[in-house]
This record gives C-alpha cells, sequence and structure tokens, in this order.
C-alpha cells in the first residue's frame, strides 16, 4: 500500500476494513515518498512489528504525519535504535501510542510532536508541557491498554480506563463526535475532553426515569448517557427485555407488580448507578369488611383494605333479595340473582 502511494498522497484506514487483530509488518514499513497516514485512533489501528522488525522507517529528505495510530512491539535490527520509529527524514506524530519496549520507540532525527501523544519512553522527544499535551516516558502500566477484546463496536479494541493517562487527555476541539465503536465522546455529555486513541471510556449513567409511577405493564423510560453501547438492563437482579432508543435514552416494560424496584444499565464499560423504577403492583384485597348490626334507618360504614399501584377503586355490590349471582368459577350469596359484575366484588353480605 505504501509503496503504490503518490508522493503527497494520503493512506486513510477505515475502521470498517480492519481486521480484528494487529497489522504485524513481517518487513519493515520503509516509507521514501511524502505520505500522510491516518488512522481510526490510537486504540483503534496496532501497527505491530511482531517483536522481530522495525515498524516505520522514514527516508532522508522525506515528509511524514502519522496520526491515530498505535505503533507497538517493533525490533531494530542490530546495531541499530528505534523499534518503533526511525526518522532520517521529517516525520510528525499526532494523538498516536508508540510502545515498543523493550526496545525503543524512536531513533534518528525526533518526530515533531504534533500533540496528544504518548510513549513508553522518552526516545520521540514528546514535550511534556506547553501546548501539545503529549506524554513521553509513560509506563506501559500507566497507559493502561486492556488485551485485545470486543469492547463493542464493528472491532476489537484495547479498553482505555479512568485511571489511564490517556484518560480525557484530549481537549474538546481536538476531538471527534464519536469512538471506534460508535461511542459518544462526551461522556458525560458535559466533559470537556475525550480519551486519547479510539476508545473512550464511558460506564452508563442514569439521571431519570418516566413514570413514577407507571401503570400496570407500562414502558419505562430511563434517562441518562452512556446507552449506546448497552448489554443488560437489570431491573431487581432480572436481565429484562430493553431498546435503546438514543444514547441519552433506553426503555423497556418493568415486570408486571414488581413495585419499587432498582434498574441498572450495563455496558462494555461497566454498570450504571441503580434507579428506583415504580412498576403498577396489582391491586389485591387484603382486608375484608366486617360485618355490622343495625337497625332500620341507621347507616352503616364498611371498610376494605385493597392495595395498589396506582391506587385501585373499590366497587360495592348491595343485595336487596338475598339472592346469588356468579363472577366467574366463584358465587356469591347476597346480589340481585344473574347479574354478572364487570368489576372484582370486594365484599357484600345478604342483609346491608
Amino acid at each position: 500500500m505504501v509503496a503504490s502511494a503518490s508522493a503527497g498522497g494520503t493512506i486513510d484506514f477505515s475502521v470498517r476494513c480492519l481486521s480484528m487483530a494487529p497489522v504485524v509488518l513481517p518487513p519493515t514499513l520503509s516509507i521514501a515518498e511524502n505520505l500522510t497516514i491516518v488512522g481510526p485512533g490510537a486504540a483503534g489501528l496496532y501497527v505491530s512489528g511482531g517483536g522481530s522488525a522495525q515498524v516505520v522507517d522514514v527516508a532522508p529528505g522525506e515528509t511524514v504525519t502519522i496520526s491515530g495510530l498505535t505503533i507497538e512491539d517493533g525490533q531494530a535490527p542490530i546495531g541499530v535504535s528505534g523499534g518503533g520509529i526511525d526518522n532520517v527524514g521529517a516525520a510528525t506524530l499526532e494523538a498516536d501510542i508508540v510502545a515498543n519496549g523493550p526496545a525503543t520507540d524512536c531513533a534518528g532525527a525526533p518526530p515533531t510532536d504534533g500533540g496528544y501523544n504518548v510513549a513508553d519512553d522518552g526516545t520521540c522527544s514528546l514535550s511534556a508541557s506547553g501546548a501539545s499535551g503529549s506524554l513521553p516516558g509513560e509506563a506501559d502500566a500507566a497507559i493502561g491498554r486492556g488485551p485485545l477484546a470486543a469492547n463493542g463496536g464493528p472491532t476489537q479494541t484495547q479498553a482505555v480506563g479512568a485511571s489511564s493517562v490517556a484518560y480525557h487527555l484530549v481537549p474538546q476541539a481536538s476531538c471527534g463526535t464519536a469512538d471506534q465503536r460508535g461511542e459518544p465522546r462526551f461522556e458525560p455529555p458535559s466533559a470537556t475532553a475525550c480519551d486519547a486513541g479510539a476508545f473512550g471510556f464511558a460506564p452508563p449513567e442514569i439521571t431519570g426515569s418516566h413514570p413514577s409511577p407507571g401503570p400496570v405493564g407500562a414502558s419505562v423510560t430511563l434517562s441518562g448517557y452512556g446507552f449506546t453501547l448497552a448489554t443488560t438492563v437489570d431491573v431487581d437482579g432480572t436481565a429484562t427485555p430493553f431498546t435503546v432508543v438514543s444514547d441519552t435514552t433506553i426503555t423497556f416494560v418493568a415486570p408486571r407488580g414488581s413495585g419499587t424496584v432498582p434498574a441498572e444499565v450495563v455496558n462494555p464499560d461497566g454498570t450504571s448507578n441503580a434507579a428506583d423504577v415504580t412498576d403498577a403492583a396489582y391491586p389485591a384485597v387484603t382486608g375484608q369488611p366486617a360485618g355490622r348490626a343495625v337497625a332500620a334507618g341507621q347507616s352503616a360504614s364498611f371498610t376494605v383494605a385493597c392495595p395498589g399501584v396506582p391506587t385501585p377503586t373499590v366497587q360495592w355490590q348491595v343485595a336487596a333479595d338475598g339472592g346469588v349471582f356468579a363472577f366467574g368459577d366463584a358465587r356469591f350469596a347476597g346480589s340481585a340473582a344473574g347479574i354478572h359484575p364487570r368489576a372484582p366484588v370486594v365484599g357484600m353480605a345478604a342483609n346491608p
């Protein structure tokens, strides 16, 4: 690809064309013409020397810009340094991760620091201060890239957690709108920086639910962020079918009669806070009215306990003839014979 590129051209790697594994180079990637190489992000395309080859060799007099790549596991030939990059020309690094220990990262002329690069030694002469925001000489543990794994999205990635030096390294003006996986770069939406590389660490967060309470079997809407890659909605310890409407909205139907229970959203980066969701509980008669003896013309009051969410209404049936009527399979004394009610009967007496 490099050999066939026109001088002054650009090689742009599409995320959708990437394999699940790093690009391992048996020969060194020798660049002998002016060229720009653009990757999907430092955590999105890994160009590796496989521990046996130098990764990039920039020829004398050539101008090369490399952005959005991870250059890793390079090994310089015997007697030569710079397992990652041997820059005899004019190389510029932008938003790259260079990690080639135990071999040195760079040799030859120091590359121009285009900003927001991370390296695991100081041989690339990245600026540790000023406007570039780069981080030279970081230990691999501090860079904190996880193993190549399925973290959501079309390709495997190396996750960067909140403890990584790459976390929220890049200011808003230099960030894209989404990471390689399709997750919005700014999580929470009020954030003013994003993570270096193609992976944006974004565990979900719930900020509200509606309705509360809702009628039996109603759809519940959770508001928040980090929902794009949701894998589970957990309602009171039970995985529940759900629909991702957007990164900030997710819907599901809570199990009927669940009452007030905690709900959590899970994505590859973590589990959200728990939010109370109140789903309608079926009404149930928990207390029948007590019998009353009254004289003709006197009044009497009866009380029934029938909780539910929302609060149910109660229908009373009063019989004048002491007859019997049926409701489903049950037969009740004390109503007008032949009348079939359309609501549950709570209580009755033959002589009200």
